[in-house]
């Protein structure tokens, strides 16, 4: 009794906060199980049973009823989200075609555009072939070509190869997959794909007429940013512009979340207000019309999220229950992995939740610190601050970095967004019914003209924090803010106690991690239609090992290999003899994009005007080309090129690997007896894994047989 009451004194139990850890400990429990991870999965269910008693640890035993029905809630709620994600993980993996060929009429669900391919996500899809009939879950069709003509709710056609994908990617669940029910995939070329018709349902529509009344009024800069705002498909954006958003702290702005819908109900507000409608057909109204622009951003996670938490909030006020921000998001937690637990894994959620959470619990305490300052600077300052700190160790963990000038971005571009944002909607509606999308965007035009210049001006590298981990310190960092923000009902004294044991111990540990981590040696492999290579970190140096690189190879897959990594010099590139024969030249020129390069190596005949140009242009590159198989000995690697230059085995911390490019004919792989303990490769798996049957081998690329590698350039494996 006593100890519960003492508890209570030192922390104050929201129902709803429970809750959320019940469900999201349940969802863990399940992934584990799912990927075979025991020891994890009991550990999860040992803290998901402290967490389901925690009313007789607060309470006591003097409410026993009362705590018995609690107990039961959570217990319940942590039950949904253990089963609901166990039986998505189940049906995802039981869905197998046995990577079979068959022809597939399908409706285009989704489209992603790259510099030299567009992915569709293929939707009601019927296929015919070993199996004939509709199939549940949805396909990614990568067209090697950029298909404009294409829209949303576009009815295609095409025969090819039909892969499946695991539940598990890179040793952890594959959220991105599942949760877009996207279980299998294929490759076509442009005259291997047919478009048959167009029905789309009313979201894709609205999408089409929002997309060409953008066009028809906005220079193409211009469009592809009010496009990105309004629905959240930033894929029109230039690459270089894209990024500098990012490193600007402002890219939230393209992902349709609590900003928009924030934006959208408050106008709706305004307007319901003006008009003095019922209150709640208000409420119905303003929640409608929420669903439906969610729809129309094809009901995307972070915008269903925001509806969610945005109807908690507005039901709260038409009810007259006084609004507790952390209920509410525990709530909006609560409702979200009920309807899909698969959200607990992907970067939007966490990213939201966070920040939502920092902004809740940190604002108050921090505008007392800036009560000197108007006090609508302070609020708003003080809510920035709150979102970046509490989000940093999230976006680094995700991203491989986060950006300083957010705070200051953020506290102009807020503002100046939600004026832009509610004007494109009004100029789209008037311009595209009244068929006058020139004039009624003149204005926005020229505005995001303004956004755009301001934006790729400046220089934000000096800004930008990353190259460190947080492991799992992250827990520690939390609960610091969490006593700072007091949180936790210290004494003064205690608090100050428990703050700087906390710091030390933070400190100490992402410090440990760190120096761990740096002293590791790891291997990236990244690999897609134009580019193979895989990146060797070391604590010495750092060697990138080019397998492939086509005329359509593009820098943005090693841009993202290097600010997930946090690698920004090579030491040594080695580039394969393959049959394109590389422009090192050309290879330098992308490569400089991503990474600052020392020396650079090629095999074959000297290739006098390609190292001329990368002499003249790249003066502190080192380049030469090897004409035998004799070693490149560095600080802590041994390099051979093997099957004339077609091959690379590398040497480095007692571990072999071997890396065979992409072959045009078979290779003579006997010739190659050495014993290796990792073969990477792209083609001829299957006499590779008969050559070496117990060497672990990974490819480029997805195959029939090995289903772990991923297209489009993500980091497919990372091995300490």
């Amino acid at each position: 009794m006593r100890k519960g009451r003492n508890l209570k004194r030192f922390f104050n139990f929201r129902l709803s906060i429970v809750l959320a850890v019940a469900i999201c400990l349940g969802v863990l429990s399940a992934s584990f199980f799912a990927c075979n991870k025991i020891a994890l999965a009991v550990i999860s269910l040992c803290f998901l049973a402290l967490c389901i008693v925690t009313p007789i640890i607060f309470n006591g035993k003097a409410k026993l009823k009362v705590n018995l029905i609690i107990i039961a809630i959570i217990f319940t709620v942590s039950a949904v989200g253990f089963a609901s994600s166990y039986l998505t993980f189940y049906r995802f993996e039981r869905a197998n075609l046995q990577s079979g060929y068959y022809t597939v009429t399908g409706r285009v669900g989704n489209i992603s555009y790259y510099e030299d391919s567009t992915t569709l996500l293929i939707d009601k899809a019927q296929i015919a072939g070993s199996r004939t009939g509709k199939i549940h879950y949805k396909i990614a069709l990568t067209v090697s070509d950029r298909l404009n003509e294409v829209q949303l709710g576009s009815i295609v056609k095409f025969s090819t190869h039909l892969h499946d994908r695991s539940i598990v990617y890179e040793d952890k669940i594959s959220a991105y997959n599942i949760q877009n029910d996207a279980k299998y995939f294929a490759d076509v070329t442009a005259s291997e794909f047919e478009v048959l018709g167009y029905k789309p349902n009313v979201f894709q529509a609205v999408n089409n007429f929002i997309k060409t009344t953008l066009q028809e009024g906005l220079d193409k800069a211009e469009f592809s940013v009010a496009y990105a705002m309004l629905t959240g498909n930033d894929d029109f954006i230039d690459g270089t512009t894209l990024e500098n958003y990012r490193n600007a702290g402002v890219a939230h702005v393209f992902a349709v979340s609590g900003l928009h819908i924030g934006f959208l109900a408050t106008a709706l507000g305004y307007l319901i207000n003006k008009t003095r409608l019922n209150k709640k057909i208000g409420f119905g109204l303003t929640v409608a019309v929420l669903i439906l622009y969610s729809g129309i951003c094809g009901f995307s996670a972070s915008s269903v999220r925001a509806v969610i938490m945005c109807a908690v909030l507005l039901s709260s006020k038409l009810l007259g229950v006084k609004y507790d921000s952390l209920s509410a998001i525990g709530l909006a937690c609560v409702l979200i992995l009920a309807i899909n637990p698969i959200e607990l894994f992907c970067a939007g959620f966490q990213l939201s939740f966070t920040v939502v959470l920092g902004m809740a619990i940190m604002t108050k305490p921090l505008a007392k610190i800036f009560k000197f300052m108007p006090k609508k600077i302070a609020r708003s300052l003080s809510a920035v601050l709150s979102a970046q700190i509490f989000g940093m160790p999230v976006s680094i963990a995700v991203f491989g970095k986060t950006s300083t000038f957010a705070i200051m971005a953020n506290l102009i571009f807020i503002p100046l967004a939600s004026v832009v944002f509610t004007a494109l909607i009004v100029c789209v509606v008037i311009g595209g019914v009244f068929s006058i999308p020139k004039i009624a965007l003149f204005l926005p035009n020229y505005v995001l003209k303004a956004v755009n210049f301001a934006i790729n001006v400046i220089d934000y590298d000096i800004f930008i924090v990353g190259g460190i981990s947080f492991g799992i310190a992250i827990l520690i960092y939390y609960v610091t803010l969490l006593v700072v923000c007091g949180k936790f009902n210290f004494k003064r004294v205690g608090k100050t106690v428990a703050v700087c044991v906390l710091s030390v111990s933070l400190i100490g540990s992402v410090v440990g991690v760190n120096v761990y981590q740096n002293n590791q040696t790891n291997l990236y492999v990244i690999g897609e239609g134009s580019i193979s290579c895989a990146l060797l970190t070391t604590p010495k140096e750092n060697l990138l090992v080019v397998n492939k690189a086509g005329a359509k190879f593009t820098s943005s897959r090693l841009n993202q290999l290097a600010s997930k990594v946090g690698v920004d010099l090579i030491d040594y590139v080695i580039v394969s003899d393959t049959a394109e024969h590389t422009d090192v030249h050309a290879l330098m020129t992308k490569l400089n994009t991503a990474f600052a390069v020392r020396h650079l190596f090629y095999y074959g005949e000297q290739r006098v005007e390609e190292e001329g140009a990368v002499k003249y242009f790249f003066p502190s590159v080192d380049v030469c080309n090897v004409l035998t198989s004799e070693g490149l000995q560095t600080q802590s690697t041994t390099v051979r090129y093997l099957l004339d230059g077609k091959a690379i085995s590398v040497s480095c911390s007692k571990t072999d690997i071997l890396l065979y490019a992409q072959m045009k004919e078979k290779p003579n792989l006997s010739k190659i007896d050495a014993e290796y303990d990792l073969v990477v490769a792209y083609d001829y798996l299957d006499r590779i894994a008969d050559l070496y049957p117990r060497t672990k081998l990974i490819s480029y690329k997805i195959s029939n047989l090995y289903q772990n590698a991923q297209k489009q350039g993500r980091v497919c494996y990372k091995i300490a």
